[in-house]
């Protein structure tokens, strides 16, 4: 989706009108957030997603700042999504303006993934993005290492999201996310939620860190940043920083440890992307 975050000192009154000058626009949203972030810590991602042909320009730069091919996106007519945040301290309000998509767009996904490996779902305001899920999740050969619905999760249905829970070796969301799971899905929190599931269940908390759960075992992760310049795309880096250390080490407290890092890294930083060098890479 493309961006446009607006730093507020004071949300404007009712039927009032706020001036900001000089905000550009910015490819985000998880999808491209996770993407990223991996790339960062030196994983080979592929990402595959539709983008609207109008955003070809800033779509082409912005992937080709972050080292990630193009080659598997589905250009579609018109434009990208659209979310305009604007937000103070920890809080944010915003607009999402969600594009259609056309009816084969489930179809040509799930054919730009045919190499099979290792997925990491994210996102998921459209039916046909969820669908596509779904499907990938069913297919043989194709494994769900990372599931991250984020504001996306209100839009799931129940059956979807469950089953996409219990594909994924690891899953992440934050506290009023994981409410609404565990309201839908009837579970009584997230401890009975993480017991019903095969693998990781990761609730971010903000400044508080995060809470870790591998059925009976439970982690928490202290958040390591010293102060806060932007709260957006924290939980994202959290997430790429968890799956990394997973995937490097194994262990679920270096794993958190790292992805503690790697999130401190972002919100101490004014953009909402941060770069990460070898040097942090290897620490």
């Amino acid at each position: 989706m493309v961006e446009y975050l607006i730093p507020v000192g004071s949300y404007p009154a009712p039927n009032a009108t706020y001036i900001a000058d000089g905000v550009e626009p910015t490819i985000g949203g998880p999808v491209f957030n996770v993407c990223w972030y991996l790339r960062q810590l030196g994983r080979k991602v592929i990402l595959v997603a539709p983008y609207g042909r109008n955003d070809r320009a800033l779509v082409t730069r912005t992937m080709r700042a972050a080292g990630l091919r193009c080659d598997r996106l589905l250009s579609s007519p018109g434009y990208i999504d659209v979310l305009a945040a604007m937000w103070r301290g920890n809080t944010h309000c915003s607009a999402y303006l969600r594009r259609r998509l056309p009816s084969d767009t489930a179809s040509k996904l799930l054919a730009l993934c045919r190499s099979g490996g290792a997925f990491v779902l994210a996102g998921g305001r459209h039916r046909a993005i969820r669908s596509t899920f779904v499907k990938l999740a069913r297919s043989p050969g194709y494994h769900i290492l990372g599931f991250n619905p984020s504001y996306a999760t209100y839009e799931y249905e129940a059956g979807t999201l469950g089953y996409l829970l219990k594909r994924a070796m690891v899953t992440i969301l934050n506290e009023s996310e994981c409410d609404h799971v565990c309201k839908l899905l009837g579970r009584v929190n997230a401890s009975t939620l993480a017991k019903s599931l095969r693998g990781i269940l990761i609730i971010t908390l903000g400044s508080r860190g995060a809470r870790i759960y591998e059925k009976d075992s439970f982690l928490r992760v202290s958040s390591v940043a010293k102060r806060i310049s932007s709260p957006f795309g924290a939980g994202d880096a959290f997430f790429a920083g968890f799956l990394q250390g997973i995937l490097s080490s194994g262990s679920l407290a270096e794993a958190g440890a790292f992805a503690s890092k790697v999130a401190a890294r972002v919100v101490e930083s004014p953009r909402v992307r941060a770069r990460i060098d070898l040097r942090f890479r290897s620490q």
